[in-house]
């Protein structure tokens, strides 16, 4: 096994063993493919990576896997395995998709019933949607529709109730049991309740009934079997549902592989509820894995992928922190008079902030940041005392926009509001499905925000607000004294008092909806064994991407325009700086074409702090920096206390 782990490590890192036949390469495949039926997720999630890897330079040999594994009988494997080729379809240096994407559509989704797999689905989907997407002309014999779920299973039988919860059981199938043990059964299990409920709730089903066939389905039609497994399960410490780095119990493989097909099943025969919308649960279509969330692996995306060694690096952002952090250890502050000083004066942070925008690497290319954050250095503020941070929103808008928020500042008026200073991010979609996948639809539509901005002016409104009745205080104390006479009260007497105010509003102007220039993609899935904290990284908006037909390459996170010139990528990767930088002509031709202007709205602050993190006094700053082509207007205020 050793030698298999070394083999899969090297090809997930993009290595390759030399003279490697294209019949050794499929053999090889062939074995990695039957390391999938493994319930260790490090070596199954690697061992998927590592095939990615190879098929993205092989991928004729697409289909040859595909019919290997056609009739294996373990989702399992025939999940991973569709996982693997929309990785490798998203990532191939070459090859025709079009051959693998019809042998899926007929094997899939062109059939009287579509395997009951939630997760197979959706990467077989995936595959289609990319060809699709690449090819926008194709005719041939995919039915789009047949691809959009929902579609033809068996829905989930009333079976008669097993009692699992209160009969008495021993050994691995106790352990089964109880991990899979929902709310409201005397205990719950981790995987019960927050994964397998956690997906129910979405549906309009009873969660103990599905309980109940969950447990009857792997015991009797899987064949969970203490005699097979028993002593390998327990033999596993896998209480921890975080550690994922694991070997798993045969049981919670069995558990995995019930969830993905009930839950199929579940979403072809059940209504789908919008529990966001409590407590009114209306009716909504099911559009895929994302939503409910069940995703557990994403195969487009490889850490050792995630590093571009050309990409440039920016000595000013450098320089910027660095001078901040220089200015800030001359200061004494020991002065309450300095203290105030510091705190009012602009500073040389602030000073060169709009120095990190317009950028120029080392070969004399321009570059342009878009949202950022930046700061002078959060560790051991108990000792430095002093920070001094800014994050920099950037929109694109209207002409006509920009001139009404830069009205607004002019005023002096704060247009940092909790819709403006937010971010578009999301964790569901996979790193190289954003922006064309379906599974982006409304995450490309929240990237809008419906902007309003202060007039300066307010209003005086009247407001009915719930407020406590002192006078009934010391009821409430005699209805808890235990005394007879006392304990005599009614809840009666403890009334919810109103009271009716009027007080001032800050009059709002709306502008209509202006767009986030940037996006961020988490991965944070815990069951993904080839991470070990969450993935993040920033991207341009959909928009951006699409108009000026952007993509990945080989590198994970880094865009490439339609030359194959690095176009935009996350400095986060190379320099561990929070920002997204985008090359100058790329973004010129992108605002010729929308006739959109690009816009930072600054969100700053200067901070003292007490030694013990706490904060003693700050000053607020605001700016509406404007993109003019070859500079940036705009200068950072301080705010006075009634300016927010």
């Amino acid at each position: 096994m050793g030698s298999i782990v070394q083999l899969v490590q090297l090809y997930d890192r993009g290595e390759r063993l030399d003279n490697n036949s294209e019949e050794q390469i499929e053999l090889l495949l062939t074995l990695l493919g039957w390391i999938l039926t493994s319930s260790n997720r490090w070596l199954r999630d690697y061992t998927s990576k590592a095939m990615i890897e190879i098929l993205k330079d092989h991928f004729s040999l697409c289909l040859p896997v595909l019919e290997k594994f056609k009739n294996v009988n373990d989702p399992y494997v025939l999940q991973r395995i569709y996982g693997i080729i929309f990785g490798a379809s998203c990532k191939r240096t070459s090859g025709n998709l079009q051959t693998v994407a019809e042998y899926v559509y007929e094997t899939v989704f062109h059939q009287d019933k579509v395997y009951p797999d939630v997760l197979l689905r959706d990467y077989a989907r995936l595959i289609i949607e990319r060809f699709l997407w690449e090819t926008p002309k194709y005719i041939g014999v995919i039915d789009h529709l047949r691809i959009i779920p929902p579609y033809t299973s068996d829905p989930i039988p009333e079976i008669e109730d097993q009692h699992y919860d209160t009969n008495e059981y021993d050994g691995a199938v106790l352990r089964l049991i109880m991990s899979m043990r929902i709310e409201n059964m005397g205990g719950y299990g981790d995987f019960g309740r927050y994964v397998f409920q956690s997906a129910l709730h979405s549906f309009d089903v009873d969660d103990k009934k599905m309980f109940n066939y969950a447990i009857y389905n792997i015991l009797n039609n899987i064949g969970f079997s203490e005699e097979y497994f028993g002593e390998h399960d327990c033999s596993c410490n896998s209480f921890d549902r975080h550690l994922t780095a694991k070997t798993e119990r045969i049981g919670k493989k069995y558990q995995w592989i019930t969830m993905y097909n009930m839950l199929a099943r579940i979403a072809d025969n059940c209504k789908m509820l919008d529990r966001w919308n409590y407590p009114k649960k209306e009716e909504v279509q099911f559009e895929g894995a994302w939503d409910p969330y069940v995703r557990d692996f994403d195969p487009t995306l490889n850490k050792s992928f995630m590093i571009y060694n050309d990409a440039p690096s920016f000595a000013a952002l450098e320089e910027h922190q660095a001078n901040g952090i220089a200015e800030n250890k001359t200061v004494d502050i020991s002065d309450p008079s300095i203290q105030k000083k510091w705190i009012e004066e602009y500073g040389v942070f602030f000073k060169e902030l709009k120095d990190t925008l317009l950028l120029t690497d080392e070969s004399g290319v321009q570059w342009v940041c878009l949202t950022k954050y930046c700061d002078t250095g959060h560790r051991d503020l108990n000792k430095k005392r002093l920070l001094v941070w800014s994050w920099l929103y950037a929109y694109f808008v209207t002409p006509e926009q920009s001139v009404e928020l830069n009205n607004c500042f002019e005023k002096g008026v704060s247009i940092v509001t909790s819709e403006i200073a937010s971010h578009h991010e999301t964790y569901t979609v996979f790193n190289r499905e954003y922006p064309w996948s379906p599974s982006c639809r409304e995450f490309k539509e929240y990237a809008w925000v419906d902007a309003k901005i202060p007039t300066g002016e307010v209003e005086i409104v009247n407001e009915t607000i719930q407020v406590p009745d002192m006078s009934l205080f010391e009821l409430l104390l005699k209805k808890y004294n235990l005394n007879d006479e006392e304990a005599s009260l009614n809840d009666s007497e403890l009334e919810i008092q109103y009271k009716n105010i009027t007080k001032e509003r800050r009059i709002e102007k709306e502008i209509g909806r202006i767009l986030h220039a940037t996006s961020d993609l988490l991965w944070e899935e815990e069951y993904d064994a080839t991470k070990e904290d969450t993935i993040s990284q920033s991207f341009p908006c959909a928009k951006l991407i699409e108009v000026m037909g952007l993509t990945q390459l080989v590198a994970d996170g880094f865009l490439f325009d339609t030359e194959g010139k690095l176009a935009a990528f996350d400095t986060d990767r190379t320099q561990q700086c929070n920002s997204v930088v985008v090359r100058k002509d790329v973004l010129d031709s992108f605002l010729a074409k929308t006739g959109m202007k690009l816009v930072w709205i600054v969100d700053a602050e200067k901070e003292i702090h007490a030694g013990d993190y706490t904060i003693t006094s700050w000053s607020d700053w605001e700016a509406l920096f404007m993109y003019e082509g070859n500079s940036i207007t705009g200068e950072l205020h301080k705010l006075s206390s009634q300016s927010r």
